[in-house]
């Protein structure tokens, strides 16, 4: 299950702020959104679930369910008998910070 924000401007990755606009800490919350759903569809033989907030309407979430077939879910919605992609995730790549700095140079964002 992985959970995720939906990536608008000045309401996701609001610490990276100054160092960053709105506009390129949306971008960088889209990139990790897509690369985290990449790496569960490619490495997870269950279904992945895609948790939205404040619900899983919205373009990018839409498209990653079409092409990566995972089921979109509201935030709020309680799943039972997922397994914990998400603590499998979290030991399966570096640190946060290394991913974010990672995401920015990726998108050209040299700050």
């Amino acid at each position: 299950m992985i959970f995720a924000k939906q990536p608008i401007a000045g309401q996701v990755k609001t610490r990276l702020q100054p160092e960053f606009t709105p506009a390129q800490a949306a971008q960088i919350a889209e990139f990790l959104i897509r690369e985290t759903v990449e790496l569960a569809v490619s490495s997870w033989p269950d279904p992945i679930y895609l948790c939205g907030a404040p619900d899983a309407d919205h373009p990018l979430f839409r498209e990653l369910a079409d092409r990566f077939g995972v089921v979109l879910l509201a935030n709020s919605v309680a799943v039972s008998n997922v397994k914990p992609l998400s603590i499998w995730l979290r030991t399966a790549r570096c640190g946060c910070r290394f991913r974010m700095r990672r995401a920015a140079l990726r998108l050209g964002h040299t700050r």
